[in-house]
């Protein structure tokens, strides 16, 4: 972490209606301790800028990826 990023860990839990319900795994200091709380494929890493909001009409995190499918190749 710097003092203008943080890696947050979450959980895909699945959809209600068209939307996805995350669970928050944990606010992290770097990408390795991010990815060090994922235990399944369904969970995802993303660094957040700190104190800048996210574009209103955006609907994704640039740059979030889930590492365990990254790590299987998929």
């Amino acid at each position: 972490m710097n003092a203008e990023t943080v890696w947050v860990a979450g959980r895909a839990m699945g959809y209600h209606g068209l939307t996805l319900i995350e669970e928050l795994l944990g606010v992290f200091s770097s990408e390795e301790l991010a990815v060090a709380a994922c235990t399944d494929t369904q969970c995802l890493v993303m660094e957040i800028p700190v104190d800048k909001p996210k574009a209103a009409t955006s609907t994704e995190w640039p740059g979030a990826y889930y590492p365990l499918l990254r790590k299987a190749g998929v």
